[in-house]
């Protein structure tokens, strides 16, 4: 269940990165720094617990919180993640799907001539 929505999420992203380096070539240098710093701000070798408690609600804006979460729940503690976590990952991953394929088909005419 959650690695199709991660499926369909990195479909969208991969289809907004490909259409917006062909226009900009320049993002392939600045796609590894925006991923780097997605990583950091992502509680994935450390848990929320060790963030004070006045950057929670920072750290639950950011959608990979709640990927990492729906992963990280099971595991560890045996349990599913909160529903929440759920529906984030749900709304983020169509969201980021169909605005991404929305971009590529828009501009699927004109990225031959600048290729």
């Amino acid at each position: 269940f959650v690695l199709f929505f991660i499926l369909l999420f990195n479909f969208g992203i991969a289809a907004f990165l490909s259409v917006t380096t062909v226009f900009f070539r320049d993002f392939v240098h600045i796609t590894p720094i925006i991923t780097q710093a997605a990583f950091f701000a992502t509680p994935i070798l450390y848990t929320l617990e060790l963030v004070p408690a006045e950057y929670h609600s920072m750290m639950r804006i950011n959608p990979f919180f709640h990927v990492v979460n729906c992963f990280r729940e099971p595991f560890y503690s045996g349990e599913l993640a909160s529903p929440i976590n759920y529906v984030v990952l749900l709304l983020c991953s169509l969201s980021i799907f169909f605005l991404g394929f929305w971009v590529l088909k828009k501009n699927e005419n004109r990225i031959v001539f600048r290729l």
